[in-house]
């Protein structure tokens, strides 16, 4: 589903935004689908109460040609999904250097759950260097313990800034 007319409705300057390259759809297309199934499977176990999908370098949320971002196209699932299952909380971190871009999330975030999140979703955005967001623990803690099923994601567009150390502290961390 595309989202251009979100552009114009927000304000949102479009010098923010980034063009998509055809390899961008086909990177959302498999982690949309990696995550499909992966809630299948979390929703389903009795123990998982926290459900949560972090995005590292969620950019803006959305791309020049009206397409959701990663995190965005993760939001849409959890709302779905949220719906089905008040039991589970949903917790989706969002997270980028530039605070222009996380503002943009966050307007986009509040639109695609229609003004009123479900009060088992639970968006987080921070605006942070990606080594920073990865060590910054008082974020995650909360929500990463027993009973959580948990995705991280680091986009592999600009890896290379993103500091080896500090991913595998995060994963052996949680």
């Amino acid at each position: 589903m595309n989202f251009f007319s979100l552009i114009d409705e927000l304000g949102i300057e479009k010098g923010h935004l980034d063009a998509k390259k055809q390899q961008t759809d086909y990177k959302i297309k498999y982690v949309v689908e990696y995550v499909e199934r992966w809630l299948l499977v979390s929703v389903n176990r009795p123990e998982v109460t926290n459900i949560n999908f972090v995005d590292c370098m969620s950019n803006a949320g959305i791309y020049q040609d009206g397409d959701l971002g990663t995190s965005m196209e993760v939001l849409l699932l959890f709302v779905k999904s949220a719906a089905q299952h008040p039991n589970k909380v949903f917790n989706l971190f969002v997270n980028d250097y530039d605070g222009a871009r996380t503002n943009i999330c966050s307007k986009i975030a509040e639109r695609l759950m229609q003004g009123q999140p479900p009060a088992n979703i639970k968006v987080h955005i921070s605006t942070l260097d990606v080594n920073e967001y990865l060590c910054n623990y008082k974020i995650f803690d909360r929500y990463f313990g027993y009973g959580s099923s948990t995705i991280a994601f680091v986009d592999p567009y600009d890896f290379g800034t993103v500091k080896i150390e500090q991913l595998a502290n995060f994963i052996s961390h949680y």
